[in-house]
């Protein structure tokens, strides 16, 4: 139980927080959406299109598996790994879940729209982002609020000291 796994909305900074916090703390770091992709050698969106929604949860339930067995990782996750009660059992055994919140309105002035295939429009994400917020909530162990991609890096790579 030693890594951080990141859990939250899509465009709510996981990866790039993920990616800093991994670096300054000289950890490891992986991306389920990226296993996906190498795995699949098409884009996320590319796999909603012909695939549907379905296939990319399933690939997405061996992508966290697979993640799960790291050890000393940050990992960052698809804004919807929490739908997949399979998908938190096994992130959870692996470390300590870590819920970067942003406000929605910073997701939706910030997030590239064309590579998430669930933000058709900004009633879309609206919905998501009111549907999703318990759950992430309720999911985590630690909740850190991202206004500052840097400063939430740092904060949570500090976490590894604790």
């Amino acid at each position: 139980m030693n890594n951080l796994i990141l859990i939250g909305m899509s465009g709510c900074g996981k990866s790039t927080v993920g990616r800093r916090a991994a670096e300054l703390a000289g950890a490891a770091f992986a991306d389920t959406d990226e296993i996906i992709v190498k795995k699949a050698g098409k884009s996320i969106s590319e796999i909603f299109a012909r695939d549907g929604e379905k296939h990319f949860r399933a690939l997405e339930e061996q992508a966290c598996a697979e993640a799960a067995k790291l050890e000393g990782a940050v990992i960052a996750t698809g804004g919807g790994v929490v739908l997949n009660p399979a998908n938190l059992a096994v992130l959870a055994k692996s470390g300590r879940i870590v819920f970067i919140r942003r406000p929605v309105e910073d997701i939706l002035a910030t997030a590239d729209r064309a590579s998430r295939p669930l933000f058709t429009d900004e009633a879309a994400v609206r919905r998501l982002y009111e549907r999703r917020l318990p759950i992430y909530t309720e999911c985590a162990d630690i909740v850190l609020d991202n206004a500052d991609a840097e400063e939430c890096a740092q904060r949570l790579a500090g976490l590894w000291e604790k």
